[in-house]
């Protein structure tokens, strides 16, 4: 037999044989099996992707409320450390106005110095007076 001519054809066809078919058959049907394997790995992979990727805007979205929580409590705190600071510039200032302790020892020598329980009130000293005055 001979071989029909192939115009516009760029592999001249040769008739082919059953086995030649299943082969081919077989062949396309392993190709087929193996991209639908493939796709439902990548439809896998992205669903993958897209839930690790909501994850991590969840969690920036925490981090970021965190973030914002703890800049807040950071000012609290530095104003509570500029009012500890003016309270204690206080307690300074008045801690200078009071006396030392050089300067109470002092006050006590005089005191004990003076003996302030044998001192006569005024009211004493005009009714000793108006005593002798009457003896007189």
């Amino acid at each position: 037999m001979a071989n029909p001519p192939t115009q516009g054809l760029p592999f001249p066809q040769t008739p082919k044989s059953h086995t030649e078919t299943l082969d081919v058959t077989s062949e396309v049907s392993s190709i087929s099996r193996r991209l639908r394997i493939l796709e439902e790995r990548y439809g896998n992979l992205n669903k993958k992707t897209q839930v690790s990727e909501q994850n991590m805007l969840g969690a920036d979205r925490e981090l970021t409320k965190s973030i914002r929580m703890l800049e807040e409590e950071l000012v609290e705190v530095r104003r509570a450390v500029e009012d500890l600071r003016d309270k204690l510039k206080l307690v300074v200032l008045e801690l200078k106005e009071c006396a030392k302790r050089d300067e109470l020892a002092v006050l006590r020598k005089y005191v004990e110095l003076w003996d302030l329980v044998k001192f006569a009130t005024v009211e004493e000293v005009e009714r000793i007076v108006n005593e002798h005055v009457q003896k007189l």
